[in-house]
Formats: structure tokens, C-alpha cells, sequence
């Protein structure tokens, strides 16, 4: 009984501090890249800022269970509004594009649609 509690009030101070020092809400982008050959985006979505941290593991697991890849993976954070938000993932389009490979050729990219939500999280955790 006294371990719920602990974890309960663990919890509890937790939250209360997250509501402190949370970011304030806005939209976020995530984005890899596989060396130069391929670039993955995910579509704008909503920043929960009680769940900041979660973005970059779940992210990272679909592009590896969907697309094999294994990589960094990094999120822009605090866009302002969701047509920023499309606008700086139509800038990383654009400037996959015009990257030239050692080839010649274009990189490739991917724009997975992928986008977090909370139950992407608890998919992710309970496996």
C-alpha cells in the first residue's frame, strides 16, 4: 500500500511540476534521415507539452516498423501555428529536392503522414 501511495505522489509532484515548466503549446515537426539517401518527415501535429519527450521514441518506432530505419530522429518544437508548421515541413520538402547525392540523383524522402497522439505513446510503451 505505501508503494501506490509513493508512486501516487510521485505522480502527483511530477505533474504539478510539468504544469510549471511546460513549454507552452504550440506545433511540432518531426524529421530523419538515413544517411543522404532517404529523408522522413511527419506530418505537423499538435505539441502536448505534458508529453514532449514521447515524440522522438515513437516517432523513431514507426519509421522502424514501417520503413526499416534505425537513426536519429529530431523534432522542431514551437511553431507558432499550424500553417508554420506546414510551412517549415514544405522548407525541408524543398530542400530535399534540391539534395544532390554523390550520383547525381535526387535524395529521396518520405513524407509519412505519422503524426503523435497520445495512444501512439501507449502503443508504443505496452508492448
Amino acid at each position: 500500500m505505501r508503494i501506490y501511495i509513493a508512486a501516487l505522489l510521485t505522480l502527483l509532484c511530477s505533474n504539478a511540476f510539468a504544469q510549471h515548466t511546460s513549454m507552452p503549446a504550440g506545433y511540432t515537426v518531426c524529421q530523419a534521415a538515413s544517411g543522404l539517401n532517404t529523408a522522413y518527415y511527419s506530418a505537423p501535429f499538435r505539441a502536448v507539452p505534458d508529453n514532449r519527450y514521447a515524440w522522438i521514441p515513437a516517432f523513431a518506432e514507426y519509421l522502424n516498423q514501417n520503413y526499416g530505419y534505425r537513426g536519429f530522429v529530431t523534432c522542431r518544437t514551437k511553431l507558432p501555428s499550424v500553417g508554420e508548421a506546414q510551412a517549415y515541413l514544405s522548407k525541408l520538402i524543398a530542400h530535399a529536392r534540391d539534395t544532390r547525392l554523390s550520383d547525381g540523383s535526387p535524395q529521396n524522402y518520405v513524407e509519412t503522414g505519422w503524426a503523435y497522439s497520445r495512444t501512439t505513446t501507449l502503443d508504443f510503451l505496452y508492448r
